[in-house]
């Protein structure tokens, strides 16, 4: 299927959320995400992610923050690892991931069908652990609707991708 922009996601349709769409909207490096999230919030559009994907994000809002405010100088999990104490003087990716939270998001746990379903897409197509395991709720929850800004899930032909055209 042809890879759409995400502003053209028909109204009232359920869309699968990836982390990197979560992360623009909340970083306003996108407007096009930011207006996307808004819809899911108006219930426009019927928002799903996973567990897995609150935790990502939760993870790089908290190393962007810790670049942004100069406690480290790379921002990647090393260099936040070796912050050590220093860790808790960030605060503000949690406000940012409480949005996610308490935004109008079905958010679907983990589970054994999901895992085993993942390893099965696994096999099928060229996906890293936490894309496949977001590709199983998709297939498990029967959301066809997919918006990322990953390429790689462009194999998938069952999965009509929609995509931010405004990211930097």
């Amino acid at each position: 299927m042809p890879i759409l922009p995400l502003a053209s996601v028909p109204a009232g349709s359920d869309v699968l959320i990836d982390a990197n769409i979560l992360i623009y909207g909340l970083l306003r490096s996108s407007p096009q995400c930011v207006t996307f999230l808004q819809r899911c919030n108006a219930e426009d559009l019927y928002g799903y992610t996973t567990g897995e994907v609150v935790n990502e994000d939760c993870h790089r809002l908290m190393v962007y923050e810790a670049a942004a405010k100069g406690l480290i100088s790379k921002p990647n999990a090393s260099a936040l690892r070796a912050a050590g104490a220093r860790m808790t003087q960030l605060t503000d990716y949690w406000s940012q991931t409480e949005r996610i939270v308490a935004g109008n998001f079905l958010i679907m746990p983990l589970d054994e069908v999901r895992v085993v379903g993942a390893a099965r897409l696994r096999r099928q197509f060229p996906l890293l652990t936490n894309d496949s395991l977001l590709l199983a709720a998709a297939d498990q929850f029967g959301i066809p609707t997919f918006a990322t800004n990953d390429a790689d899930f462009a194999a998938v032909p069952w999965l009509q991708i929609y995509r931010p055209d405004d990211v930097v």
